[in-house]
């Protein structure tokens, strides 16, 4: 697949996905792992803007983002002047070996051409005790049930592709010498939109989310048109049609042997 999603163009209406779903899981997830290990310079890859970075502002830590979209950047240096960021491509970061004591990456992983590349520079960037975590979406999994799947041509086939699986990430930590491997689910989305509701929910919107995004504007509308099809058939008969949205995000995490 060679299309890639336009984050600049998305930039200013990104954040609108955590005023639908803060993740709280996720959130309490990384500050558990943060916090306890006493780190001092954290690195988020794949920042965006930097919405988790913005989790720590409060704290002691020296925070650095890494991202290619500078609209992404710029959305995260306008909301924290402080934040340390970089506009590098994720298996190509002009860091120092041994610079941090944490790395992670939240709902990106799927963006990176060379996840393994990016895994294996990992290593050597962390110091002896450093943390790494990925938090991502498993598509393939049977517990899911996402509205965007069922009405929008191809989304989930492109999401098979795009997203590594966390046995495929596993296996390229435990290739980059990573030691003692977790994963573990770390929340889980489960909403219920009724009737037409769904046409003001933002990931119905075409750049509310990257599966969206990466559409043909006409692909987008047969969605949207299938979408309102079956709000009508359901109204008709004098009944709501319900949206379901049913996903769990998975962490894998590990420590670097000191």
């Amino acid at each position: 697949m060679n299309k890639k999603v336009n984050y600049d163009e998305i930039s200013s209406v990104y954040n609108e996905r955590y005023k639908q779903s803060k993740l709280e899981g996720v959130e309490k997830f990384l500050k558990k792992l943060i916090r306890p290990s006493g780190s001092k310079n954290i690195l988020d890859v794949g920042c965006g803007t930097a919405y988790w970075l913005n989790l720590f502002a409060d704290s002691s830590f020296s925070l650095f983002g890494a991202d290619l979209s500078t609209g992404m950047l710029n959305v995260a240096k306008h909301c924290n002047s402080n934040l340390n960021l970089i506009n590098a491509n994720s298996s190509a970061l002009p860091i120092k070996k041994s610079s941090f004591d944490f790395i992670f990456v939240v709902n990106a992983i799927h963006l990176f051409n060379e996840y393994k590349t990016f895994i294996r520079d990992s290593y050597a960037l962390l110091k002896p005790g450093g943390i790494f975590c990925i938090v991502g979406l498993e598509p393939r999994e049977s517990e899911k049930d996402w509205f965007v799947y069922k009405y929008f041509e191809n989304t989930f086939e492109t999401d098979l592709k795009r997203y590594p699986t966390f046995s495929e990430l596993r296996t390229v930590m435990n290739s980059s010498e990573f030691k003692n491997i977790e994963i573990e689910t770390v929340h889980r989305i489960e909403t219920y939109s009724y009737g037409e509701n769904i046409l003001s929910d933002h990931f119905a919107q075409k750049n509310g989310g990257s599966q969206l995004a990466l559409l043909s504007d006409e692909d987008y509308k047969k969605g949207i048109s299938k979408i309102k099809i079956d709000i009508d058939k359901a109204s008709s008969k004098g009944e709501k049609i319900i949206f379901e949205t049913k996903l769990n995000f998975y962490a894998i995490t590990s420590i670097k042997p000191s």
